[in-house]
């Protein structure tokens, strides 16, 4: 059927599987081609069906005023793509799910103040829409902060807050109720009944959706499942049941659902013949109802997973035979129509027919986030929207002429909606809208072809689940380029609406940079390459990362000190062992003694002038080449990392990363910073010219939390900045630190310019510290280090040298009333937990409004209780081992500790089967005040601390009373509070609404201040400025027979003003 060169041998299930994984990432021009092609449609019929929309459009443009849906003027005002339609969706959502009056007082007044909304009076033709601005306008002055305190402004402020309520309710609950048909389903029933008993002409069809995103707990999961098998019992007792369908979300379904989970999310939702899943159970329910199943789309990574698990449950014998299944196809998926043509193979295979729910897609900007900060190869989505309406055609195409797949057609875009209609030939086809969006259309639509119905998709549920819909919708709706809101502008263009978009291929050939390319610049100088990422949600990538590192994962290494490019051999060896197994040797490593040292020392005096001189772009150039190189060898020294740090795979991943990332970002810096000299502005005759240049020797001395990128970034930025170094890592990592300098001198970094020292801090610190020739020290570790080393150069009579430290921290995170806590409890289970507690800006401390303590507990515990804890070298599993025994035990210690008084909240069981590996289970600890931790705990242990809003203030105090200073964490949708507490918080990083990890290199430079370090950030512009000193030239060129340039200059006429 389809003659695309992807497709064209194409003959099973299995042939399909390919071709969707070849399609993942595939170039999106060469691609677009091809469906252009394969749609084969001539100038003269892409004009015939401009001339049917236009003519459409215009019948439309004409009909009564009263068939215009006036909410859409409202949404036309007040767009997502406005400050004033942002603060809306914020207000609409947060009022119905804030606990406390306080709070919800403080939120409105923050959201009415941010924005002007008498600018917008009076400016909208419909009486409706300025009477509910004048609703905004009083809030926002009744509100609004006040100098005095007199008494009648006081009463204002008193009196204010039930009028703003009363009338924010009014507008802000019918904003929702345009999007939600219903609060339950017996409501949603009778509104349907309601509709098509006042208006029969129009034939509405509903697929009920109940509202809710991605379960985080079994027991929220348990709940979607229960509303999902009332729903269908109640659909089928209804009258008219051909009307209705259900629509399911898999990943309500299950807490897990991730294609590397893969086998308890089949378990638990398809189960056996004999004991059914819960998917299947569903259809089974459905099959006996006579309701029509429909799984929703999910973000493009859940789509293999979904596929396996719909056409598990499809052969199922309890389901042979059954016609009422479905699902959504997102057509802005460059998978899109290969998935197609895989249904169209089951259902063929199975003897049944499949309802396809065509849709654009609605996760499209988290679909480019993701890609970019993920590095990967492509964009698992088309990148223009003219080229999702060309695939939505192509896919439309393939359905139409299907046997065995039923097409639903869910769009809101007239041109689309004719298209198919000439597409169709006549042909009754479904289309589908969704509440609240493009009903005048439909209304003219259904009026002109009694041979087509549509459906409504009519979300149900409580306010509280709103927010994540509507944020989708008013995205819909508010985006500059929306069929809808180019719909109601004033100033539209019919002739533009209706252009066919096989007219606009010039604009879908436009796509966004690649990934590889998101820090290129117009200026070479500043452009840097991304990492290299994958997807482990993806098959086909993990598969082809888990058969690369598979050689490695028995692989023995060896290392030793590095002295001038020879590999010495030393009398004192230590063994190293997985953290995940100790009785598992990964190999072992030779250790230098003070003569080692001391030799590598005098080498480097030797060399540090001769590398100072070295051109700096050359020094780039190989920083460049050993990112390269990194990237080479991932697959090794993600092994490494797993069987040496007992990182999971994700984290090794990371890892590699960010050591690629440091040495192309500081070799970018160094070009722009340090390859020339900087001008400065004098007298004439004179040349002044400063210049950075490096300082001498600079010991780096890494941790073992992250013994690859922080090794890495200390190294590369020392040394393009111009200086030797001696590399000392840290005890339980230093295989991992011998491979990268390997690397770093097969990339042609002279021999002469690094020297890696393994060995005891005990026997090397007093040389590497004490000398007079060391000009500088990066160290990342404890404070009690950090002093030790501060003290032991202070102690030297000679130059002063530099101190690069990055330390430990208390990092705490606050959360108010107003975040959301499904948001918050998957950002504290990143940030306290993964890594297994191991990152420097890990969250130790949290602290929760008393008025939504016990909801995000309870969220807490499930979430905990969701955790994998196990082998790195397994996909599925979360959580690693701690480092060694040592740190294990002391964690262990304080939980006992903790226990015995009584704060022990949540725990995640530990499995059986670890006791040989140093694992401690993520803990949840509730404590009173920051001021009973004495010192950092470095592991999985997060101690959540209750607050109330009033308090908030002591709270800020507490948390820089500590004088830690490195992360600190924000939940609040108040952007007042958000700015108040970053504002005056004393720490280095700063994160609002996200989690507090995986800082990115060049976009989110790391360091902290008082006892959490020196500065400047890692991987930021400052961080080069540490490792250079200054030199001001100043050459008085008159000197040697007169001012050449003064003489030469042109003369130019007196300023007379």
């Amino acid at each position: 059927m389809l003659s695309s060169r992807h497709f064209s041998k194409v003959h099973s299930l299995d042939d399909w599987r390919r071709a969707i994984g070849d399609c993942y990432l595939i170039d999106e021009a060469t691609y677009l081609i091809e469906l252009i092609n394969w749609l084969d449609q001539d100038e003269q019929q892409t004009h015939y069906t401009y001339q049917q929309t236009l003519a459409f459009l215009t019948r439309w443009k004409k009909a009564p005023v009263e068939q215009h849906n006036w909410p859409q003027e409202f949404l036309q005002a007040y767009g997502l793509n406005t400050r004033e339609g942002v603060v809306l969706m914020c207000l609409a959502e947060a009022l119905v799910r804030i606990p406390d009056k306080t709070s919800a007082r403080a939120f409105i007044a923050d959201k009415l103040s941010s924005t002007n909304w008498q600018d917008r009076l009076n400016k909208q033709q419909s009486w409706m829409i300025n009477a509910a601005t004048w609703a905004l306008v009083w809030g926002e002055q009744i509100l609004e902060p006040v100098d005095s305190a007199s008494i009648l402004q006081n009463l204002m402020r008193r009196l204010g807050e039930p009028v703003i309520h009363a009338a924010l309710e009014k507008v802000l609950l019918w904003l929702a109720d345009t999007f939600v048909f219903a609060n339950d389903m017996q409501a949603a029933l009778k509104r349907a009944q309601n509709i098509n008993h006042r208006t029969p002409e129009l034939r509405w069809h509903y697929s009920f959706d109940l509202l809710g995103e991605a379960a985080i707990t079994h027991s929220v999961a348990q709940q979607y499942q229960h509303n999902y098998f009332s729903a269908l019992a109640q659909l089928a007792r209804t009258e008219h049941k051909e009307r209705y369908s259900l629509s399911i979300k898999l990943s309500a379904l299950h807490p897990r659902y991730e294609a590397v989970q893969y086998t308890q999310v089949f378990d638990d939702l398809i189960g056996t013949d004999i004991n059914p899943g819960i998917l299947v159970r569903l259809a089974q329910h459905a099959r006996l109802g006579n309701i029509p199943l429909t799984i929703d789309a999910e973000e493009s990574e859940r789509l293999k997973l979904s596929l396996e698990l719909i056409t598990a449950c499809l052969q199922h014998p309890a389901l042979q035979g059954w016609n009422g299944f479905g699902l959504a196809v997102q057509a802005y998926s460059k998978r899109a129509l290969p998935v197609l043509g895989f249904l169209d193979q089951l259902a063929d295979e199975l003897k049944i027919k499949i309802s396809v729910r065509l849709v654009k897609g609605a996760y499209w900007d988290s679909e480019i986030q993701w890609a970019q900060r993920a590095g990967l190869d492509g964009y698992p989505v088309f990148t223009a929207k003219k080229a999702t309406d060309i695939s939505y055609l192509a896919c439309a195409k393939f359905l139409l002429q299907s046997h065995h797949l039923n097409p639903q057609f869910a769009t809101h875009n007239a041109a689309t909606m004719c298209s198919l209609i000439v597409m169709a030939k006549g042909k009754p086809i479904e289309f589908q809208r969704l509440q609240g969006m493009g009903e005048s259309l439909y209304r003219q639509l259904l009026a002109e072809h009694p041979q087509i119905h549509c459906r409504i998709y009519s979300p149900v549920g409580q306010y509280a689940e709103l927010l994540p819909y509507l944020v989708r919708r008013l995205l819909e709706n508010g985006a500059n380029n929306s069929f809808i809101n180019q719909l109601n502008r004033k100033d539209f263009s019919l002739e533009n609406l209706a252009r066919h978009p096989l007219t606009k291929t010039e604009e879908c050939l436009q796509r966004l940079p690649l990934p590889a390319e998101l820090f290129f610049h117009a200026d070479p100088e500043k452009s840097r390459p991304n990492s290299h990422g994958f997807n482990m949600q993806i098959t086909r990538q993990r598969k082809q990362l888990m058969e690369a590192i598979k050689p490695w994962l028995t692989h023995q290494w060896s290392a030793c000190p590095i002295i001038g490019g020879h590999y010495l051999k030393t009398n004192s060896a230590i063994n190293i062992v997985n953290p995940a197994n100790n009785n598992e040797q990964v190999g072992h490593c030779l250790q230098a003694d003070t003569k080692t040292a001391k030799a590598a020392l005098n080498q480097a005096s030797d060399y540090s002038f001769c590398w100072r001189q070295y051109p700096v772009k050359e020094k780039a150039a190989l920083m460049d080449k050993t990112g390269d190189l990194f990237e080479e060898h991932r697959a090794e020294l993600i092994a490494l990392l797993i069987r040496e740090a007992g990182k999971t795979l994700s984290d090794a991943i990371d890892e590699v990363r960010e050591a690629v990332d440091f040495c192309h970002y500081y070799a970018q810096q160094a070009r722009e910073q340090l390859a020339n000299p900087l001008p400065l502005t004098g007298p004439t005759g004179e040349q002044n010219q400063m210049s950075l240049e490096g300082r001498g020797i600079f010991v780096c001395i890494s941790p073992w939390n992250f013994p690859l990128a922080i090794f890495t970034g200390q190294i590369i930025a020392a040394l393009v900045a111009g200086n030797t170094i001696l590399a000392k890592p840290a005890r339980q990592t230093c295989l991992i630190a011998f491979r990268a300098i390997e690397l770093m001198l097969t990339a042609g970094i002279p021999p002469a310019a690094l020297y890696f020292l393994p060995g005891s801090s005990g026997e090397l610190s007093p040389l590497l510290t004490g000398d007079a020739r060391i000009e500088g020290i990066a160290f990342t570790g404890s404070t009690h280090s950090a002093w030790t080393i501060n003290r032991a150069l202070a102690a030297r009579n000679s130059s002063i040298a530099s101190l690069i430290a990055e330390t430990g921290g208390q990092n705490s995170l606050i959360a108010d009333s107003t975040c959301l806590p499904e948001q918050l409890v998957k950002d504290v289970i990143r940030s306290a937990f993964g890594s297994a507690g191991q990152r420097c800006s890990a969250l130790r401390v949290l602290f929760v409004q008393e008025e939504i303590a016990n909801e995000v507990i309870e969220l807490l515990k499930g979430a905990m209780a969701c955790l994998t804890i196990g082998d790195p070298r397994e996909t599925r599993t979360d959580i690693g081992p701690v480092i060694d025994k040592q740190e294990q035990q002391k964690l262990i210690t304080h939980i006992n500790e903790a226990k015995a008084g009584g704060q022990l909240i949540a725990q995640t069981p530990l499995p059986t089967g670890l006791e040989h590996g140093s694992f401690v289970a993520p803990t949840l600890l509730e404590i009173h005040s920051i001021d009973e931790l004495q010192e950092e705990h470095f592991g999985p242990v997060c101690h959540l601390i209750r607050f109330r809003i009033q308090d908030l203030e002591h709270v800020i105090a507490s948390i820089n009373r500590t004088g830690f200073g490195l992360t600190l964490g924000i939940h609040t949708r108040n952007e007042t509070i958000g700015q108040k507490i970053a504002r005056e918080i004393n720490v280095g990083n700063v994160y609002i609404n996200r989690n507090m990890v995986g800082a990115v290199v060049g976009v989110q430079p790391f360091g902290g201040c008082g006892l959490s370090g020196t500065g400047p950030k890692a991987g930021g512009p400052h961080y080069l400025l540490r490792f250079v000193r200054e030199k001001t030239v100043s050459n008085y060129l008159a000197a040697v027979g007169g001012n050449i340039q003064l003489l030469t200059q042109k003369p130019s006429a007196p300023n007379t003003e």
